[in-house]
């Protein structure tokens, strides 16, 4: 539960999240209580969820906006198969500090 705090804490209010898998599952999300509801149910059905992120680039677009490239590997369970899935955030400059506006993350995103 700590982990899911700090990583809220570094998002906007009206995030929002669109993630699909290679197995075919989809995520999709808008706003920090979205994300906390799906976290919860996905806890109570998965074994452990294992989740790597590897950074490409981060462009800087203007002194308020920059996107970061990653590739997220994902493991649902010990004996489970890994999703490798091409991940896209667009951060933004609020206050100060920088939020994630948007995660897209999908395999066929990959190059």
């Amino acid at each position: 539960m700590a982990a899911l705090q700090s990583i809220l804490g570094l998002m906007h209010p009206e995030v929002s999240i669109s993630v699909s898998s290679q197995s075919g599952e989809q995520i999709q999300a808008n706003g920090k209580d979205s994300i906390r509801d799906i976290y919860m149910a996905a806890r109570m059905r998965a074994e452990s969820l294992a989740v790597k992120f590897g950074l490409r680039a981060i462009t800087l677009h203007d002194d308020s906006h920059a996107t970061v490239s990653s590739e997220a590997l994902v493991r649902a369970s010990p004996g489970s198969r890994v999703d490798a899935i091409a991940v896209e955030m667009e951060w933004e400059r609020q206050d100060g500090s920088w939020v994630m506006r948007s995660v897209k993350g999908s395999s066929n995103l990959r190059q």
